[in-house]
């Protein structure tokens, strides 16, 4: 039994009933035409009822807002299959799948890779859209304590025996406490325990690496399930998940939030793939947010003020207490910094903190005005 045997079971099983589906690339849609293999056809599938977002009108593409109806009817624009090739060849993945936002994501690929029969083994951090995307899943959830590998390891040994599939899940940057995970330690476990690897990295691509790759560079061929969004360091807004081509086709036929949804619309598409090359030449920008991102944690440090040690743009400030963290905040807030307090049940019970999100576009007078308040209220709570 391999990790991905079920893959082939169903494959062959919908091929074999004529029910396996494909995305059928479009050169060119309206609500009333479509374009296929350079036939014109005239569309009886779209949902664009009012004819409202005609893609071949004289309207720059830029703007353009309909994407007519699931990429599956009619809404596979070629405009998706450049952007799934540019997103492979970027990551250095074999094949890739748009979605629609990280959170349709994860409810969707999860319950798509996993039943109630299923083990699923979790970081206990991990991000709610992954806890949903479980809990519909039916599968067991097995958490692990926050980056502890031993923990990990010590519950994957106690259900070895468990001829069940087994998936490992985590995030690679933490939206809230900001550290990275183990990742070969992760693809190594995975290896042993003959499990799907399942990694989330909404927040971490485009930071590191001089393409802004991340942490997964060169290890996709040991990730079966990558997930990355356009709505962080891409400044846009989608999901893509990079996999092999066979998990791709059985993606296709399985996960519902792309089956039952509208694709992303042509504007969206146009903006993420302009973004890929910006995210690729922005080594200076990376290299300014690292500077900027040094400075403040050096300053945390060196004020023992707590945190959580880590080189990413995610600086938590742990406070403990609601109402320490909220006065912080008001505090930053008059001082003319918005830096928003995260309590409970979005982080553990006391652990409320200040969440900093360090960007390459603040100045040296920006941080400089942050420290000077951060100072202000150490001072004034000593």
């Amino acid at each position: 039994m391999t990790k991905t045997d079920f893959i082939d079971e169903f494959l062959n099983k919908y091929e074999n009933l004529g029910r396996l589906r494909t995305l059928k690339n479009l050169q060119a849609v309206s609500a009333d035409k479509i374009t296929i293999d350079n036939r014109e056809y005239v569309n009886f599938s779209s949902n664009d009822y009012l004819g409202l977002g005609d893609l071949n009108s004289d309207i720059n593409k830029e703007l353009q807002t309909g994407a007519l109806s699931s990429r599956l009817v009619c809404g596979n624009l070629d405009l998706n299959t450049q952007l799934e090739n540019k997103i492979s060849k970027w990551k250095g993945s074999e094949n890739c799948l748009l979605l629609n936002s990280g959170y349709q994501a994860n409810v969707g690929l999860i319950p798509a890779l996993a039943d109630r029969h299923t083990l699923i083994f979790s970081d206990k951090l991990n991000h709610a859209s992954i806890i949903d995307g479980i809990k519909l899943s039916g599968a067991k959830n097995i958490r692990f304590r926050h980056n502890d590998i031993t923990h990990l390891k010590e519950l994957l040994n106690k259900y070895k025996n468990e001829e069940v599939r087994k998936i490992i899940i985590s995030e690679t940057l933490f939206s809230m406490d900001g550290d990275y995970c183990d990742i070969d330690t992760l693809v190594k476990l995975s290896k042993e325990h003959n499990s799907l690897l399942y990694l989330d990295d909404a927040h971490g691509s485009g930071l590191l690496g001089s393409k802004g790759i991340g942490i997964c560079e060169n290890k996709f061929e040991d990730i079966d399930i990558y997930m990355g969004t356009f709505g962080k360091a891409h400044g846009s807004f989608g999901a893509f998940t990079c996999c092999s081509s066979k998990m791709k086709r059985y993606l296709i036929n399985k996960v519902r939030t792309l089956i039952f949804s509208t694709g992303l619309p042509p504007s969206l598409l146009s903006s993420n793939l302009s973004s890929i090359d910006k995210v690729i030449n922005a080594n200076s920008k990376r290299l300014r947010l690292q500077e900027s991102t040094n400075t403040i944690r050096k300053f945390l440090n060196e004020n023992k003020i707590a945190t959580i040690e880590s080189e990413s743009p995610i600086i938590p400030i742990i406070i403990g207490e609601d109402k320490d963290s909220l006065s912080l905040s008001e505090h930053l807030k008059k001082d003319g910094i918005i830096a928003v307090a995260i309590r409970p049940p979005t982080v553990p019970e006391g652990t409320a903190r200040i969440r900093l999100t360090v960007t390459a576009s603040h100045t040296d007078e920006d941080i400089k005005q942050l420290l000077s308040s951060l100072k202000r209220w150490q001072s004034n709570a000593g």
